[in-house]
């Protein structure tokens, strides 16, 4: 997939690959790029590449194959005592019984990391269970 390339400062681009784009690939191609000379780092948007590098900006981004790239599994305990959960629950009409079910089958991937350390953006929550953001 051909990005959409535009510059980002004196020293970066940034590679927008639409919203069909995959985490596996963006990932993927982010470590290829990492291995490059001149790269000083990639970063993973929800669907492009932010490359910054060391001199003039430059790269064929078709000349970038993605690498193999084997994401990381991590087991997080969480604690859903939480004082939305019940609001959740009655949006999503689903009962704490079978909503505490369910989790455990739930597999989540962090597509790119947010503003806040720590804070990613996850992809693979069921699409019945979304909640819009809110106002404030």
């Amino acid at each position: 997939m051909r990005p959409k390339v535009t510059p980002a400062g004196d020293r970066g681009l940034l590679a927008d690959f639409g919203a069909d784009v995959s985490a596996a690939e963006l990932h993927a191609r982010a470590a290829a790029l990492r291995g490059r000379p001149n790269v000083i780092a990639c970063i993973v948007g929800q669907q492009s590449l932010y490359v910054v590098f060391d001199g003039e900006p430059a790269i064929d981004f078709d000349d970038v194959p993605p690498i193999a790239f084997t994401p990381r599994t991590h087991v997080i305990d969480v604690d859903f005592s939480g004082p939305d959960l019940d609001e959740f629950l009655a949006h999503a009409h689903v009962t704490r019984e079978a909503f505490m079910q369910h989790i455990p089958s739930i597999r989540l991937t962090a597509r790119y990391l947010g503003f806040r350390a720590g804070f990613a953006y996850l992809e693979g929550w069921p699409d019945e269970w979304r909640m819009p953001r809110r106002t404030t």
